[in-house]
């Protein structure tokens, strides 16, 4: 697996800067817990958890991690626990075609790294729109204090209330 993780950095330029591989699910989630992951890629067949039961966990972790699950066995049960469970991005299926799972982690990477900057956009709109916020609130306060400057309108000779 070492060199499949070489290529696919070389060809698309990857920012791979970490790769874990543990064959132990409930050690995979400890270090879920302590590094921050782009994908979390995992087989369906494991010791004590399914891979579905793992991505779903990992979920709860690190919501914003992009999950591919890779199975031997496709069904329509783990399709559809896939969906209400662990919120799978894509499914691999045993024996993968290498160039579609180069693509499938490429756009699992995209994907993840999309989340990170709309979560960046959205934090700078927040606050842009507070201080517009502040803004609006400053500019009624001194129309306040402009309307209560101006001498009510009487319909006299000396205020005639004429605008143009």
């Amino acid at each position: 697996m070492k060199a499949f993780w070489l290529s696919c950095g070389k060809r698309f330029g990857a920012k791979v800067t970490t790769v874990t591989a543990l064959s132990d699910p409930a050690a995979a989630l400890d270090v879920v817990k302590q590094i921050e992951f782009a994908i979390f890629l995992t087989d369906q067949q494991m010791p004590q958890l399914t891979g579905l039961e793992f991505l779903a966990q990992a979920r709860l972790i690190q919501p914003d991690a992009t999950r591919i699950l890779i199975t031997g066995i496709l069904n329509l049960n783990t399709i559809i626990d896939s969906i209400n469970t662990g919120e799978i991005y894509r499914f691999i299926v045993k024996p993968w075609l290498h160039e579609e799972l180069l693509v499938t982690i490429k756009n699992a990477h995209q994907r993840f790294e999309m989340l990170r900057h709309n979560q960046e956009l959205h934090a700078e709109t927040q606050v842009v729109n507070k201080a517009l916020a502040a803004q609006v609130a400053k500019v009624a306060e001194q129309n306040q204090l402009l309307e209560n400057l101006t001498p009510p309108c009487t319909g006299t000779s000396i205020n005639p209330c004429s605008f143009a």
